[in-house]
């Protein structure tokens, strides 16, 4: 990923969102279309910068050592 394209604002914050998608790279492609952002990089996780803010995408997972019984997952239509 070319950081360069970073969006760290010269004063001020910079706002980063995470998403739970359930396609990062569909959802990268989305973002950045519908809020005239540019896709830093496609993958999982995939990175959109809209402005100076930095939306991570990526698909949820399993359970951890640390957490067994969380599942991190995409919402869905009855949640």
């Amino acid at each position: 990923m070319d950081f360069s394209e970073f969006p760290m604002p010269n004063e001020g914050i910079l706002v980063t969102q995470f998403l739970t998608v359930k396609d990062a790279i569909a959802s990268a492609k989305y973002y950045a279309h519908i809020f005239d952002g540019k896709v830093l990089h496609e993958g999982h996780p995939s990175f959109v910068k809209l402005a100076n803010t930095w939306l991570i995408l990526n698909e949820g997972g399993g359970p951890t050592k640390d957490k067994p019984e969380y599942y991190l997952e995409a919402p869905t239509a009855d949640s």
